[in-house]
């Protein structure tokens, strides 16, 4: 799994990012929180490890700044924090943290962290793939929406998106639908009236 590991401590962050190759995980390293935010950019791990003090900004900050990404796959975020105290703790679940870990800690404690990652962004893919699907009818091309009502395609995104259709024809329903009509109403017309 890729994993970005952003600490300010470099001895630290050094020997955790060893540990954690050892486990088989690709590990990206950031000493400060934009560099870390900009390794996030562009690496997108699906992990991120970070202290909650990042010298001249802080995990928090990052946490959110990956959480307002609406474009990215959903990205697991453990912040590793000195702190006393469940205010403290509430601030990382605020920011959007999905674990919190007090420090100093053992390795095998996050290695742990990461198994439940792993399966938590697992399902995570798994429900974005169901939610994607949409129940069609097979005949009549309408979608059974979330109330367990038919309704037109055009009707179904009007309500869910900004989208809006130009109505158009594929060459497909052309050659199929529209060329037969049009040769129709052709002989139609040249045929002599009596």
């Amino acid at each position: 799994m890729k994993i970005l590991l952003a600490g300010s401590d470099n001895e630290w962050r050094g020997f955790l990012a060893q540990s954690l190759a050892d486990q088989d995980h690709k590990v990206l390293e950031a000493a400060t929180g934009e560099s870390a935010w900009m390794t996030f950019r562009i690496q997108t791990p699906r992990v991120v490890i970070t202290e909650r003090a990042l010298g001249e900004s802080d995990g928090l900050e990052l946490c959110r700044r990956i959480r307002g990404q609406k474009d990215t796959k959903y990205t697991y975020i453990i912040i590793l924090t000195s702190e006393d105290g469940k205010v403290k703790y509430l601030d990382a679940m605020n920011a959007g943290a999905d674990d919190v870990l007090a420090k100093p800690c053992e390795v095998m404690d996050i290695v742990l962290r990461l198994r439940v990652a792993e399966r938590l962004l697992h399902l995570k893919t798994k429900v974005n793939q169901l939610e994607g699907l949409l129940p069609i009818c097979s005949y009549c091309k309408r979608i059974r929406d979330d109330h367990e009502e038919w309704q037109p395609v055009d009707r179904f995104v009007k309500y869910r998106s900004d989208a809006s259709f130009s109505h158009g024809v594929c060459p497909d329903c052309y050659h199929e639908h529209i060329v037969p009509q049009l040769q129709l109403l052709a002989r139609e017309k040249s045929t002599p009236e009596r």
